[in-house]
């Protein structure tokens, strides 16, 4: 279990994570990336996952299937009342533990929905806005300007050492030896570019 450590495992092992994440032409990859990055460690420390997804293109349910994490797909518009209640009907049918939120596009009055179910308890991913979100147990915010005091009283991951990376990135692999050389300039460029 490569990214999992004995508290890590103790805390997740057999414990459930539902995921609702859309990737689309409006939203991209970025947000489905991270969750499979979280779903990976999730599932590397012997916990089970559910990715819940709208509006989601089929190379995307290839790639969550492709890592072998349970899929339920709706065709519904993101946000609608038919998305929260399937969203609802599926933490429920799946006993989630933590539900992990990574949209735009779900509002505060949808998060309050899921503050309901029992038991669960509820993650989200900020992007850098460091608004307060109600009823969310755990912000996760990993850019390099995040900041803790900015959540008040609520618990936060701030900072890039919580920004979660797929295992294909963190894997070790023999570095192959080559010629130094010296650039002048480098450009990294992730998300929303």
């Amino acid at each position: 279990m490569p990214m999992c450590n004995k508290k890590l495992l103790d805390a997740i092992r057999d414990r459930k994570l539902i995921v609702r994440v859309d990737a689309n032409p409006r939203v991209g990859w970025g947000h489905m990336m991270r969750c499979i990055a979280v779903a990976q460690a999730w599932q590397s420390c012997g916990g089970a996952v559910r990715f819940v997804c709208c509006e989601t293109q089929d190379h995307v349910q290839r790639q969550i299937r492709g890592n072998e994490f349970q899929l339920a797909y709706n065709p519904a518009r993101v946000s609608s009342k038919e998305d929260a209640a399937f969203f609802r009907e599926n933490i429920q049918a799946f006993d989630a533990d933590w539900i992990l939120i990574d949209s735009y596009e779900l509002g505060n009055d949808y998060i309050a929905q899921l503050a309901k179910s029992p038991a669960a308890l509820i993650a989200a991913f900020d992007d850098g806005f460091e608004t307060i979100v109600p009823n969310v147990d755990l912000i996760i915010n990993g850019n390099v300007h995040a900041r803790k005091e900015r959540y008040g009283s609520m618990i936060s991951l701030c900072g890039p050492r919580f920004l979660p990376l797929r295992l294909e990135l963190i894997r070790k692999s023999p570095v192959p030896s080559v010629e130094p050389f010296v650039r002048a300039k480098v450009l990294v460029s992730v998300g929303g570019s």
